[in-house]
């Protein structure tokens, strides 16, 4: 009987040994996985949602729509004269704040932080200026156009009157005057109103996934990550240390 209890013993011994190391092996595992992403964020969800876009949503109708520059450049005029520049994936630079965005390469990981915070406060300033329901393709459409012509034209907009009165038709009719640039018709922003106006237009599959028509090519030219600083910047200034955000629950709610 003292031999069978000691073999049981020895074989309970090498069990729990071999858990205990099977438990470190699965946990150093784990700790050296590296998550699968594509764009910076979380991946938008085998399902989507019927009524709200996720972040990789907005960022890929972004990202297709203004491309993406790793250095800044010259992207029109304010009203006073003064030449505006963009950088990453459409932000426009503000020179009080952020004057080392003009001199400085960033990476696209930076590109996508800035393109968080601009959705963060457009979201924001739609959600107080929007007082209808907006199912998720007009949301799209009407952020991918705030984007672009910023919040004071928007917020003054024909388009936004005639949508917080309901009339959808109507506001969709107000895509097409948004497409002069320093006072010249511009066709890639003709054709890019084509498209906004669309996409307000359709209805949400029952996939949630939307299918553009296809209509109005995008002919905008992405940057390239292996160009320079402007030749005629003084220095190199570094970045401030952006990182890199995983994961963003994004859920726009009822305007």
């Amino acid at each position: 009987m003292k031999k069978s209890s000691s073999g049981l013993n020895i074989l309970f011994l090498f069990a729990s040994g071999g858990l205990i190391l099977f438990a470190i092996f699965r946990l150093f595992l784990k700790k050296k996985a590296i998550p699968y992403v594509t764009t910076g964020y979380q991946p938008s969800p085998v399902f989507p949602s019927l009524t709200s876009n996720s972040i990789d949503e907005i960022y890929q109708l972004i990202r297709k729509e203004e491309g993406i520059n790793y250095t800044a450049v010259p992207d029109g005029k304010d009203k006073k004269g003064n030449t505006l520049y963009t950088i990453g994936i459409g932000h426009q630079i503000q020179i009080d704040s952020e004057p080392e965005l003009l001199y400085t390469t960033i990476t696209e990981q930076d590109a996508i932080l800035l393109l968080k915070k601009d959705i963060d406060k457009i979201v924001a300033d739609m959600n107080r200026n929007i007082k209808v329901t907006l199912n998720k393709n007009q949301q799209l459409a009407l952020i991918s156009l705030r984007y672009r012509i910023g919040p004071n034209y928007f917020n003054e907009s024909t388009l936004l009157k005639e949508l917080n009165k309901g009339n959808y038709q109507k506001a969709s009719e107000e895509f097409k005057n948004w497409r002069i640039s320093e006072g010249k018709i511009v066709p890639g922003l003709v054709a890019r109103a084509e498209r906004e106006r669309v996409r307000f237009l359709t209805p949400v599959s029952s996939s949630g996934i939307y299918s553009p028509p296809l209509i109005a090519p995008i002919e905008r030219k992405t940057g390239s990550p292996f160009i320079g600083p402007p030749q005629s910047a003084p220095k190199i200034i570094k970045a401030p240390p952006f990182t890199v955000v995983p994961t963003f629950p994004f859920i726009l709610p009822r305007f």
